[in-house]
């Protein structure tokens, strides 16, 4: 939850003017898919925003937006892609 209030704090601070409106809108495009891109995030982003009269609408949109451009296991993809370029990186040195 911690990670949606980031998110519900950039959002804010856009509207206030402090950050540029597609600044808190590329977070999300960013982060959201690697926290909630996975059955058990998606479930749970799903009950969390469903009713949550604390989030901005747009918020909400965004972030469902973003997850319905990724699979079920992209937490777990890209974990693993990182990391497999770790791996080749550490073994090109030796």
């Amino acid at each position: 939850m911690e990670f949606v209030e980031q998110l519900r704090s950039n959002r804010l601070l856009a509207e206030l003017g402090l950050l540029k409106d597609e600044e808190w809108r590329l977070r999300v495009k960013a982060e959201s898919a690697f926290y909630f891109g996975n059955d058990y995030g998606k479930a749970w982003w799903e009950n969390y925003s469903n009713g949550n009269n604390s989030l901005p609408d747009d918020l909400i949109a965004e972030v469902n937006s973003r997850l319905s451009e990724v699979n079920n296991n992209f937490t777990a993809d890209y974990a693993k892609s990182v990391i497999d370029l770790v791996n080749r990186n550490g073994d090109s040195g030796n």
